[in-house]
């Protein structure tokens, strides 16, 4: 629960609300999935269609395990637990036709997945060397229930399954408004390993390559962080003050900038920019290029990232990407 504590004098209980709907729920989590199970980032392959007895969404792990999400923006109770299972019943006989059929068909996945087949593209998502073999994919399943809150009938049901060896959860979500804002949390469970970021973040943002040759020198010219066409909404994942990394593909992270302008509009190009100022020199051409592997920048931080996405997850803290751009300096002297 949350507390209005502005009057030290006082103990004011927040109302949460709920999303007006259950697809809004649905495709918000599908959206977010990086960023929100950051600790065990996953990939999106399938959301229910209508009409169809589908789980929510499903999604893949590094592993290539089959996450199954059912999802009640109300409360849950124990039948969404017995709903669930039978969702994770159909699925366990998918082999990897069916996956990447369904992958290939999802309308809502990352545009730097385009052109992928399930096995290219998730191993670009998790960065391993080689692909997943097809029968490597869909040998575990794991299940989630997501809602508002849970009755004492749900905890018992999530208990006892687990007891018998089902990889089962329950993870609760609040939404709160503050004057014209909204906030997102889940809860912690069963204690918060996040620390406080602060506001000033290091953020690894992909200049698509792949699909817009140009956008490097565009964003390079202009002294602009930019995303074009279905990516541009990636933009607003940035704030001022963030410092943002340029990764190119095929080369690594090959500069790095501080966030100085809110988004703005480029109608004629279709893309979403913000200003930046450059902290390392600004290359003129591909020959210019200083870089830091991939490799090197999830060995120097620690840190395994989800490479095919425009936004990289995790985020930096503000010590992480202090050490990240000194490194990327050195490469430039």
């Amino acid at each position: 629960m949350l507390y209005d504590i502005t009057d030290p004098d006082s103990l004011n209980l927040v109302q949460y609300e709920n999303f007006p709907l259950e697809k809004e729920l649905e495709n918000f989590l599908s959206d977010h999935l990086f960023e929100l199970f950051e600790s065990t980032p996953l990939l999106p392959i399938h959301q229910e269609r209508k009409w169809q007895e589908e789980a929510d969404i499903y999604a893949l792990d590094e592993c290539g395990n089959l996450i199954i999400f059912e999802l009640k923006r109300n409360g849950v109770g124990s039948e969404a637990v017995l709903q669930v299972m039978r969702y994770a019943q159909q699925s366990f006989y998918w082999n990897y036709n069916e996956l990447n059929r369904k992958f290939l068909a999802y309308p809502n996945k990352d545009p730097l997945f385009k052109e992928m087949n399930l096995a290219e593209a998730h191993k670009n998502a998790f960065e391993l060397d080689t692909e997943l073999s097809p029968n490597q994919f869909n040998q575990h399943q794991k299940l989630i229930v997501i809602g508002c809150a849970g009755n004492e009938g749900l905890s018992d049901a999530v208990d006892y399954w687990k007891k018998q060896g089902v990889d089962i959860d329950f993870t609760p979500y609040r939404i709160y408004r503050m004057g014209d804002k909204r906030y997102f949390e889940f809860f912690a469970k069963p204690y918060d390993l996040h620390e406080n970021r602060g506001t000033e973040r290091g953020i690894l943002f992909d200049t698509n390559v792949s699909y817009i040759e140009s956008a490097v020198w565009y964003m390079f010219n202009n002294k602009r962080v930019a995303a074009f066409g279905d990516t541009k909404r990636f933009v607003d994942y940035l704030a001022k003050g963030d410092t943002v990394f340029f990764s190119h593909k095929g080369t690594g992270i090959i500069a790095a900038a501080k966030v100085l302008s809110d988004r703005k509009v480029d109608s004629s190009e279709d893309a979403y920019y913000r200003d930046v100022a450059f902290l390392t020199p600004v290359p003129q051409n591909e020959s210019d290029f200083k870089a830091l592997s991939f490799a090197a920048v999830s060995k120097l931080l620690d840190k395994r990232f989800y490479w095919a996405r425009t936004v990289k997850v995790p985020y930096l803290s503000k010590e992480d990407a202090n050490i990240l751009l000194n490194a990327l300096q050195q490469e430039y002297k």
